[in-house]
């Protein structure tokens, strides 16, 4: 696929800033504010993979949305999202939908007409985040039927930022270092999760997040079923007053 030098030079611009932005959060809403001027859509949302549900998202930030209809998917869409499947793929992805399913077989579904429908929408372009096999975020962008479909330009876009974007999540969600050594990180850790209430089980889970372990490491160093991770991370979450793991890090960084 061939791009122009413009081209080039706006993936090479928001690749820096993928990687040069500190704060998560201003990192995820100035990608896609400045994908919008490369790849036009009418609205985008940028969910991160929720590690006490599975399959499930959290953290959303959005352009064009309000942070209610952000809350409004994971609260009623999400489970009958008939594109909710791919997220189980083991690397990143970029689809277009329509080349995943028909108009007709889109349209008569109750995600369609409850979600897209009602907001005008149409067209989507689907960016999945994987790093080892390991889903971490998901990102949509929508159009609307006058302004077409995504075309095979936008497509390769997305595909040379996906990684890009896939390792800066990874160093949020578990590869991340403030730049201390580890033992002074850990040891920061502890006195956060003591000063929020947490259990001493509680902190053990705190700490296997942070650095890096899977699921199955945690269950398997712990001797604990998944169910019972699950509740302890709902827990530590709450008692921490965050959503996702990544938010683990902004808050111990602060």
């Amino acid at each position: 696929m061939h791009l122009s030098e413009s081209d080039w030079l706006f993936i090479n611009s928001l690749t820096y800033k993928i990687h040069s932005i500190q704060d998560f959060d201003k990192m995820r809403l100035e990608f896609l504010g400045s994908l919008r001027l490369s790849i036009p859509f009418e609205r985008a949302t940028f969910y991160l993979a929720d590690k006490t549900r599975t399959e499930g998202l959290c953290d959303p930030v959005g352009i064009n949305f309000t942070q209610d209809q952000l809350q409004e998917y994971i609260d009623q869409f999400e489970d009958i999202d008939y594109l909710k499947p791919i997220t189980s793929s083991h690397s990143c992805y970029v689809y277009r939908e329509t080349d995943l399913f028909s108009s007709g077989e889109r349209e008569r579904t109750s995600y369609y007409n409850l979600a897209y429908r009602a907001l005008g929408l149409h067209y989507t372009l689907l960016l999945g985040l994987v790093y080892e096999g390991e889903f971490l975020a998901s990102v949509v962008l929508y159009r609307t039927k006058e302004q077409g479909d995504f075309s095979d330009a936008d497509i390769h876009k997305l595909e040379l930022l996906k990684d890009h974007l896939a390792l800066r999540l990874a160093q949020e969600m578990g590869l991340y270092s403030l730049g201390l050594p580890r033992e002074t990180e850990i040891n920061a850790l502890g006195k956060l999760c003591k000063d929020r209430g947490l259990t001493e089980r509680e902190e053990e889970v705190v700490e296997h997040l942070f650095i890096g372990d899977t699921t199955q490491e945690i269950c398997d160093q712990l001797c604990i079923a998944p169910t019972t991770l699950k509740k302890h991370i709902t827990n530590c979450y709450k008692k921490l007053g965050i959503g996702c793991r990544a938010q683990l890090y902004k808050i111990l960084n602060q």
